[in-house]
């Protein structure tokens, strides 16, 4: 699929590419279903870009789904724990997982493997009511998340000697993004057989579950998304 499906859509990488020269820029991308961002960033900086996942089902998929030609080595490696050099990337672009329960040695190796001077990109679901029901804390803590206040999240990286260059609210990308989740879903169920349905049943749930607090039960009303560049300082 030649799009972006993650939250923020093609948005946040529009945000980046506007805000921070990627050309000639060693980059490295972090998470899973980023395939054809990772590409847009590789065609971005004239470089080869590495695109890391933790698991062997995102490796499988990310293969199968990354664009013909595309200018990205694709690993599989734990975020907390890669194998690239000290101060190997200029620029790092991530989503979701700084919100993980590794969030601070996730951070820590970023740190490591960034230049001095270097960028962090994110796009992080933001708490925006003081009180968050408990179907919305069980659905992140499901995912192994931890939902965070925008000033929660500023400290954890002023904290960790980064500066906020630029951040942009893209919680209105979310409800597009739920709903072409769930059309995708519903498709691809209707091709899959009763022992396939049956098989994939967890992860069906999860999907659909996760779809429908954002669409049907007032989720949008407590969480948002937004995207912030962070500097890395010397």
């Amino acid at each position: 699929m030649e799009k972006i499906l993650l939250p923020g859509l093609d948005k946040q990488l529009g945000f980046t590419l506007k805000n921070i020269e990627t050309a000639g820029k060693k980059i490295l991308v972090a998470g899973e279903s980023a395939e054809y961002l990772a590409h847009k960033l590789a065609m971005s900086s004239g470089h080869q870009v590495s695109h890391i996942v933790s698991d062997h089902d995102a490796l499988l998929s990310a293969k199968l789904k990354r664009p013909d030609g595309s200018d990205v080595n694709l690993k599989l490696m734990a975020f907390d724990a890669t194998d690239f050099k000290d101060k190997t990337f200029d620029i790092i672009y991530s989503q979701g997982i700084l919100s993980s329960a590794e969030q601070k040695s996730i951070i820590k190796e970023f740190r490591r493997i960034l230049v001095g001077g270097g960028i962090v990109v994110t796009g992080e679901f933001i708490k925006k009511t003081p009180e968050t029901p408990v179907f919305i804390a069980d659905l992140f803590s499901a995912n192994g998340l931890k939902l965070r206040s925008e000033e929660e999240l500023l400290t954890f990286y002023t904290e960790r000697n980064f500066s906020l260059l630029q951040k942009i609210d893209l919680s209105s990308t979310l409800t597009p993004y739920y709903k072409e989740v769930n059309d995708l879903l519903k498709s691809s169920t209707k091709t899959l057989s009763s022992s396939e349905k049956s098989f994939h049943k967890k992860v069906i749930h999860k999907i659909s579950h996760e779809c429908n607090i954002f669409l049907k039960m007032d989720g949008l009303k407590h969480v948002g998304f937004h995207s912030y560049i962070f500097r890395l300082d010397q």
